[in-house]
């Protein structure tokens, strides 16, 4: 597993995000590529990560606001996601990671709930820019 300590921050609201690039040595036919992540951030929601491949190929590997609301403020702290989007490609080279904060202002989410009824969430924008501490890859091929 090939990990790169970044420490780069996240600016809020911005597509240029924060980028990391690794060299991976390891010359394997990809059948998938676990990321781990360590990421500081007061709203989690605002969040898309996105990993590159050496032959260019890009897949989202996070949307921004998937369903956490509760539970993972402050961040990810090793948190593992799994893509096929790489499958056949040769896993040696230069993969990027780039983690973007999607949001800048306050955001209001509506669930349901069967037996609350409708029940709303109020989150106030990160006062402070996240981080990407570090990133992780392994790659399972033959």
């Amino acid at each position: 597993m090939a990990k790169e300590v970044a420490d780069i921050a996240i600016p809020d609201a911005s597509l240029d995000g924060a980028v990391s690039a690794m060299q991976v040595d390891q010359d394997l036919t990809i059948e998938a590529v676990q990321l781990k992540v360590n990421i500081d951030h007061e709203r989690v929601r605002d969040i898309a990560i996105e990993l590159t491949s050496p032959s260019g190929t890009r897949s989202v590997v996070l949307s921004p606001r998937t369903g956490f609301l509760r539970g993972n403020e402050g961040g990810f702290t090793d948190a593992l996601m799994l893509t096929h989007h790489f499958y056949g490609e040769n896993s040696k080279g230069n993969w990027t990671i780039k983690v973007l904060d999607t949001d800048k202002g306050n955001s209001y989410t509506l669930i349901y709930n069967q037996s609350a009824g409708l029940i709303g969430y109020n989150n106030k924008n990160n006062e402070l820019a996240g981080v990407l501490k570090d990133w992780s890859l392994k790659i399972y091929g033959h």
